[in-house]
């Protein structure tokens, strides 16, 4: 009798012990993913850089039409696109991240008819591009902007199909550049539009990572895309920054997340030349000039990115 209460208290004690570890595991703090932060900005001064620099938050290169077909011919220069990437990677060695931007009827005619002969001289030209500049620099990491193709509205199979059809391009590209700007206020037609819209096409690009076996790293920008006649421009407001972001850093697809984020801008452009939003934002502000007041937003939404990703499980 003594012998068998003993094993049912030995039992006992156990099963205690497993439960008490599987509670413990199951309510452990899960740990944090990595992403990483990047940006695309141009006219960044010593201050920003020092920044950037102490964040660990690195510079992706940008190569737009203006050096891949600057005669607006439909077809890659390959002198003037090898004299850019040459002179922002002298080291011919170099590694990094760079997306090629072409944007326009060149990009547009790859939504058209596989068949048209639109659709075939973008196909053969954007490879030429590509297949230059991963010669050029076989240690960047090359892709497209807006490949795979990202909508607001129509988010649907016509929409999933135009991006099957660039196959031959993203087999090419060593990382996906979707881009997920904000075109409107959040909430402006359905409650969470915004996030909806992030989840749907980011969704879609992990779609194509997983398929292609690529990485994801969407572009996104702190400003109201400027087609936006309204609000166009103006800095999106911090708390719906934050859920936008954390809405894309969450999205997972087979369980495959972006991989980070590229941080894209042009203030110091746009203050240049005269855009009402950031003339108004640097005339309140008080700075002595616009680039300390850049600075301060650079730090401002830097840290809400990098905050985002640090508390995403």
């Amino acid at each position: 009798m003594k012998k068998e209460k003993s094993v049912h208290k030995l039992v006992y004690v156990i099963f205690a012990i497993v439960f008490a570890l599987s509670f413990n595991g199951a309510n452990a703090q899960t740990p944090a993913r990595h992403f990483s932060l990047y940006v695309c900005m141009n006219n960044i001064d010593a201050a920003g850089q020092k920044y950037l620099n102490d964040m660990h938050i690195q510079q992706v290169a940008l190569f737009d039409g203006g050096v891949i077909d600057p005669e607006n011919s439909h077809k890659c220069n390959i002198a003037t696109l090898t004299k850019a990437i040459v002179a922002a990677y002298p080291d011919s060695s170099a590694s990094g991240i760079a997306s090629l931007d072409w944007e326009g009827d060149m990009l547009n005619n790859l939504t058209k008819d596989t068949s048209s002969t639109e659709f075939k001289r973008s196909i053969n030209e954007f490879s030429k591009a590509i297949q230059l500049a991963k010669t050029l620099r076989p240690n960047i990491k090359w892709g497209f902007y807006f490949i795979p193709f990202t909508t607001y509205y129509n988010r649907n199979s016509k929409w999933m199909s135009s991006n099957q059809q660039t196959a031959a391009l993203l087999q090419q590209c060593d990382i996906l550049f979707p881009s997920v700007y904000i075109y409107y206020q959040d909430g402006r037609f359905t409650p969470n539009d915004n996030e909806a819209y992030a989840a749907d096409n980011i969704n879609e690009a992990l779609k194509l990572g997983v398929q292609f076996n690529k990485p994801v790293l969407p572009f996104v920008w702190h400003r109201y895309h400027d087609s936006n006649r309204t609000i166009g421009l103006q800095l999106v407001p911090k708390d719906d920054f934050r859920n936008f972001i954390t809405k894309i850093l969450t999205t997972s697809y087979n369980n495959k997340h972006v991989d980070g984020l590229i941080w894209w801008g042009a203030d110091g452009y746009f203050y240049r030349v005269k855009s009402a939003p950031l003339v108004n934002e640097f005339n309140a502000s008080g700075a002595a000039d616009f680039g300390t007041y850049f600075n301060s937003m650079l730090a401002n939404y830097g840290n809400l990115i990098l905050d985002a990703m640090k508390n995403v499980k």
